[in-house]
């Protein structure tokens, strides 16, 4: 140190004890700020491929995750038997549980005949019973309708907010 450097210490100074203590406590946020600047160029980067990927993720119609497709609401999904459509934004979700494929054999006459896609629809937790034949409705108005189906492996589906609340 040298000879007419001296040290003098925050009362010699005239510096309140209050003053200290919110320059103390504004330290870290000064660093922060410091650090945001220092690294400023991969921030931007970081915040535009976060926001890049915020905007695919909802501007696709669906994205599949394992056996879950993840879909827009009123978006085509095409799922089997052992997958899960679920609406991106909702707590909903849709599994297929059963397929029917009763047609009549040509030439002769049956008490009943049809296909359809039995679903299981869930709504924020609930579970409702819900089929292509009746593309019926929960009491949360939500609605699941089957587009196509070959009755047997798939079914191409949309799941739909009904007007019925």
């Amino acid at each position: 140190m040298l000879d007419d450097e001296k040290i003098f210490t925050n009362e010699q100074i005239g510096v309140s004890p209050s003053v200290v203590k919110q320059i103390e406590r504004r330290k870290p946020i000064l660093s922060a700020i410091n650090f945001v600047k220092k690294h400023k160029p991969i921030f931007i980067i970081t915040a535009s491929v976060l926001a890049i990927a915020a905007i695919i993720f909802f501007l696709l119609p669906e994205i599949t995750i394992n056996k879950t497709s993840l879909v827009n609401l009123g978006a085509s999904v095409k799922i089997t038997a052992e997958q899960t459509a679920k609406v991106k934004d909702r707590n909903v979700s849709v599994q297929i549980v059963n397929f029917i494929n009763d047609t009549c054999p040509e030439g002769t006459t049956c008490f009943w005949s049809g296909q359809a896609v039995e679903y299981s629809l869930t709504v924020d937790g609930q579970k409702y019973a819900t089929g292509s034949a009746g593309n019926g409705v929960t009491s949360l108005g939500y609605q699941v309708q089957t587009e196509s189906s070959d009755y047997k492996t798939y079914a191409i589906i949309k799941i739909v907010k009904s007007d019925e609340n």
